[in-house]
């Protein structure tokens, strides 16, 4: 009893053989399908790509480039704020409750192409692109007394603005409790 339950029923409420819906595919389309799916494939086909470029190592398209010869005069406790500025000049972005200043800079390239297209029966379509990601920058940190704590270069990324890619930069290092228990 239980299985009758369970079965298909195959049969309408009127008592009749119930058809099925879906028929075997007759033999000209099981010939011809390989050739539809070709012309289908050659007909609505696409395709999208991507090339990286390097970044220029000597063309600065904003801002003042600094190497690691220019501020090696930096040292952690000894070098204050007053002498950073003077060496490396006014042109930075400043977060005053952090105690920090950011130089920044964009060379030019250091993105890519991209690209992409769709070719259908009668119709196409498609996009193409650069972007640069070249832009770099240096940021210093000060203790309560204006002395460099600590200087690194960083290439942010584009997602973030130059003041958010510095709190997250200070919020990394340590504070100046810690600081004096290394000490």
């Amino acid at each position: 009893m239980v299985s009758s339950a369970f079965s298909i029923n195959t049969r309408d409420p009127f008592g009749a053989k119930l058809r099925p819906i879906m028929k075997a595919p007759s033999a000209p389309f099981q010939a011809w399908w390989p050739t539809v799916l070709l012309a289908t494939a050659l007909l609505g086909t696409g395709c999208a790509g991507v090339i990286p470029l390097p970044v220029s190592a000597t063309k600065v398209q904003t801002g003042h480039r600094l190497k690691p010869a220019q501020v090696a005069f930096i040292q952690p406790g000894q070098t204050s704020r007053a002498e950073v500025i003077s060496h490396l000049g006014t042109n930075y972005l400043a977060l005053p409750r952090e105690r920090a200043i950011a130089y920044s800079w964009e060379m030019k390239g250091g993105g890519g192409v991209w690209w992409w297209w769709v070719v259908g029966y009668g119709s196409a379509a498609g996009d193409a692109g650069t972007w640069t990601s070249g832009w770099r920058a240096f940021f210093v940190a000060f203790d309560e007394q204006g002395f460099v704590t600590t200087a690194a270069f960083k290439s942010p990324s584009t997602r973030l603005s130059l003041h958010e890619h510095m709190y997250e930069w200070v919020s990394r290092l340590p504070t100046a409790t810690e600081l004096s228990a290394i000490r």
